[in-house]
């Protein structure tokens, strides 16, 4: 099931990529990073957006708002941060240390 969904863009393309080559994936994790690859299309889709037309726009009144795609985009990176998340990818194989400091590290005197 390595094979990229037809459906993803490029940027939901190239992530799909980089988990699969990166690190190990169980066989019950491919839906949800199918969920995250469309998450960050949508994402690479807002910016685009709002790198086009601006934060905010005129309401109205003429006041200044938050332009709506600028507010999907706020909860879309919410959305595909919590996504990332449930994956919980484990680090290819040999490398068995998580983030932080190596295995044995004490700090010079």
């Amino acid at each position: 099931m390595n094979t990229v969904p037809k459906t993803l863009l490029a940027g939901g393309k190239r992530l799909w990529r980089n988990v699969i080559d990166g690190w190990e994936v169980q066989s019950e994790q491919y839906g949800l990073l199918e969920n995250v690859c469309r998450s960050q299309d949508r994402i690479d889709k807002l910016t685009r957006i709002v790198d086009r037309q601006g934060m905010t726009q005129k309401n109205r009144f003429g006041q200044a708002v938050a332009h709506p795609a600028a507010l999907l985009l706020r909860s879309e990176v919410a959305n595909f941060t919590q996504l990332y998340r449930l994956l919980q990818l484990q680090a290819p194989s040999g490398g068995e240390d998580g983030a932080g400091r190596p295995t044995g590290y004490t700090p010079e005197g």
